[in-house]
């Protein structure tokens, strides 16, 4: 189906994004080429997060592991996150940072996790942090103080991928399932304004291990 789906999208994609740049045409239509140029990427990225979700699933992901210090990632993905959307009222700040922490893991598919977790359209404060958990584990936490949600319909979008009615798309699922992958657990809560916190919890290098590193 994404297959099949991919092939006209790039048509009305490629034919919107003339029609955003003509400069013949009155701003209004320009403006409405570029609403279907927006739409047009998010239909494109729940195909991908769909593909994504049922490789996952069905253990048909390979993952392509290596070292990688997590400090590293939560600043590229806080980077990104702050250039796509350079209008947005939101702070982000770096609470804590443990630079000497290493893990093992897939460095797109942990910078995809990060990237949904700082997913936030409502303009409020985004807290990041990395830090050890015991010995042989770390916490990437991401807390925001926005308006919240019932945790019912939360725990519905961290185990139910495909339910209908979803409001919230694949983001958390995808996080949960990323972590999972990886031998770690994800913790999400929220709840009607106490806003959303989401924490990943993965293996890392043993804390005697890491100081002899250094």
């Amino acid at each position: 189906i994404s297959h099949d789906i991919r092939t006209p999208l790039s048509v009305i994609l490629g034919y919107a994004g003339e029609l955003q740049d003509d400069p013949a045409l009155p701003p209004p239509e320009q403006e409405q080429a570029a609403v279907i140029c927006r739409q047009g990427v998010r239909l494109r990225d729940l195909v991908s997060d769909l593909n994504l979700v049922s490789r996952l699933e069905y253990d048909m992901q390979p993952l392509e592991c290596q070292w990688l210090r997590p400090a590293k990632l939560v600043r590229r993905a806080v980077t990104d996150f702050m250039n796509a959307m350079p209008e947005n009222p939101c702070g982000i700040e770096l609470e804590e940072v443990d630079e000497s922490i290493r893990l093992q893991g897939d460095e797109r598919l942990l910078l995809r996790a990060l990237t949904n977790l700082l997913h936030n359209p409502q303009g409020c404060a985004i807290r990041v942090s990395v830090r050890r958990d015991g010995a042989d584990a770390c916490l990437l936490s991401v807390r925001d103080d926005g308006v919240g949600a019932d945790p019912q319909k939360l725990a519905s979008v961290l185990n139910a991928p495909y339910a209908p009615k979803r409001a919230h798309g694949l983001g958390l699922f995808l996080v949960r399932r990323i972590t999972e992958t990886h031998g770690g657990q994800f913790t999400a809560r929220t709840a009607p304004g106490e806003g959303f916190s989401g924490e990943m919890r993965l293996p890392c290098e043993p804390l005697r291990e890491a100081a002899q590193g250094t």
